[in-house]
C-alpha cells in the first residue's frame, strides 16, 4: 500500500508520520522501518533498490519516502511496474510538502485497476487548533500550560506580519523548542507554564529583523550574513528560530528557481506560488545569482544539520555559522 502525507508544515508531517509509524509498529512488531530523503543520491539509490526488492526477503516492510516531488517520474514508474500500491506486504510512506498527481494517483498492477493510494493533507494550525497543539505538545513532555501563557507564547513566536509583509504563519520550529525550554523550566519548579512564565523567558519577535540575514544569504554577502547572525545571537534569538528562517529562505528561492524560465516574471511567480508579490520580487532576483543545483545542495546542507543538531552530533549555532561560510560569493 502507499500513503502520500503532504503538507508545508514539516513539524505537522513528522508528527503524522510518527503516529502511523506507531500504528504499523503496534500492527507488526518487530518489523524494521526504512527511511530514504530521496533529494540525497546514496539513499535515492537505496530507496530504489528497496522499493523493487521488498516484500521478496521479508513478511513485512515500512519504507518512508521524503522529498518525493524530487523523483516524480522515477517513483510513479516503479509504483506501477512493481504494484506497490497493490502489495498488501509492503507499506511505502511518501512524505512531501505539495501533492504529486502522478504519485497521488499511481495504481498498481492491472490496467483495469489496482488500488488508490491513501492521500492525506496534514493541514495548518490556525486559532483554536493551534492553541489545542502547543497545550497537547506541553502535555506529551510533561508540563502544564495555561491559556495565557498559550496565547501569549504564540504572539511571541508567531513571525511579525510587518516583516512578512502581511503574511501571517506561525512558527511551529520555534513554537516548539520555546515548548521544551519553557517545560523544562516550570517543571523543574513544580508548576504551571504561565503567561508570567512566558514573558520572563522568550523573546517577543517584534525586537528582531530578521531579514537583514536571509536577504544577506540570498545576495550571497557572506560577511553580512555573519554580521547579521552574531548580531542576533547576541540578543538572544533561538538558533532553532534562525535556523528556520534559513530553511524558509532556501525553499522559497528553490520554489522561485525552478519556475524561473525565459517568460518568467516576479508577477507570474506570485501567482504560481501564491507569494506575496514583495516577497516573491525579492526572491526572484535573489534566485538569479544561484544555478539550480546549487540551491539543492544549500538545502540539502540545511537538511542535514537538522538532523545532526537534533540528535546531538553537531551544535545547531556552529552549524549556522557553517552553512553561512559555505556559501559561494
Amino acid at each position: 500500500m502507499i500513503l502520500f502525507l503532504y503538507g508545508t508544515e514539516e513539524i505537522l508531517l513528522e508528527e503524522r508520520l510518527q503516529e502511523e509509524l506507531e500504528k504499523f509498529a503496534r500492527k507488526h512488531p518487530g518489523v524494521a522501518k526504512e527511511m530514504y530523503d530521496v533529494i540525497d543520491e546514496e539513499q535515492w539509490a537505496g530507496c530504489q533498490q528497496s522499493l523493487k526488492t521488498a516484500g521478496l526477503f521479508s513478511a513485512m516492510q515500512c519504507i518512508v519516502v521524503r522529498h518525493p516531488s524530487e523523483r516524480t517520474e522515477e517513483l510513479a514508474r516503479i509504483f506501477e511496474e512493481f504494484s506497490v500500491a497493490d502489495d498488501t506486504e509492503r507499506t511505502v510512506i511518501l512524505l512531501g510538502e505539495k501533492l504529486e498527481k502522478k504519485l497521488a494517483s499511481a495504481k498498481g498492477g492491472s490496467a483495469s485497476g489496482g488500488k488508490d493510494p491513501t492521500v492525506i493533507e496534514v493541514a495548518s494550525l490556525t486559532g483554536t487548533a493551534l492553541e489545542k497543539w502547543v497545550q497537547k505538545r506541553a502535555e506529551r513532555i510533561g508540563g502544564r500550560i495555561d491559556m495565557p501563557a498559550i496565547r501569549t507564547l504564540i504572539l511571541y513566536t508567531n513571525i511579525p506580519p510587518d516583516q512578512y509583509k502581511k503574511i501571517e504563519k506561525p512558527n511551529l520550529w520555534r513554537l516548539s523548542s520555546e515548548i521544551d525550554k519553557l517545560t523544562a523550566y516550570a517543571t523543574s519548579n513544580g508548576q504551571p507554564i504561565t503567561e508570567a512564565t512566558v514573558k520572563l523567558l522568550v523573546t517577543p519577535p517584534a525586537l528582531l529583523n530578521i531579514f537583514t540575514i536571509t536577504d544577506a544569504l540570498a545576495a550571497k554577502d557572506r560577511s553580512g550574513a555573519v554580521v547579521g547572525l552574531a548580531r542576533h545571537l547576541e540578543e538572544g534569538s533561538d538558533p532553532f528560530h534562525l535556523f528556520s528562517m534559513f530553511v524558509f529562505q532556501f525553499r522559497n528561492l528553490l520554489r522561485v528557481k525552478s519556475l524561473s524560465g525565459p517568460k518568467a516574471t516576479p508577477a507570474t511567480i506570485a501567482a504560481k506560488t501564491k507569494m506575496h508579490p514583495f516577497v516573491a520580487r525579492k526572491t526572484f532576483d535573489a534566485a538569479r545569482g544561484f544555478e539550480f543545483e546549487e540551491l539543492k545542495r544549500l538545502f540539502l546542507n540545511l537538511i542535514r544539520l537538522e538532523r545532526n543538531a537534533k540528535s546531538g552530533r553537531a551544535d545547531m549555532i556552529d552549524g549556522l555559522y557553517s552553512f553561512v561560510f559555505s556559501l559561494k560569493s
